[in-house]
């Protein structure tokens, strides 16, 4: 009788852990990203573009166009930048490039701060630049 109970027990505890485990990725995080941390996604996005990146360069300049996209987004829904409808996802980053190769930043500094930087400068909120 005991060992009946006692693998019935190691089921149900296998079976909760494996859920557990199951779930826990949909689950996300919230992260913070360094100045550094953008650098070096967008020098990772720069590889995989160029087709000399790695399975992990691929994911970490995922996860920063991702990260620059979620800044315009929000940037854009404060009209704070209005990027034309025919710009995309690859010339905002490439934007945010391009700001970061010609201004210095400090390694421990936020990413955020820069990407609105970045855009702020090139995707102004006004009709001349729309047109």
């Amino acid at each position: 009788m005991f060992p009946a109970d006692w693998e019935t027990f190691m089921r149900i505890r296998t079976a909760l852990a494996f859920c557990i485990l199951a779930v826990q990725p949909a689950l996300g995080h919230v992260f913070f990203m360094s100045g550094e941390d953008l650098r070096r996604g967008l020098v990772a996005s720069q590889r995989a573009d160029g087709g000399t990146g790695t399975d992990n360069d691929k994911v970490l300049a995922s996860r920063t166009a991702g990260f620059i996209m979620g800044v315009q987004d929000a940037m854009a829904s404060e009209e704070v930048v209005c990027t034309p409808s025919n710009v995309s996802l690859s010339n905002v980053v490439l934007t945010v490039s391009e700001y970061l190769d010609k201004n210095p930043i400090e390694p421990d500094g936020r990413a955020v701060t820069i990407v609105r930087e970045a855009l702020r400068d090139v995707f102004p909120c006004d009709a001349e630049a729309l047109n």
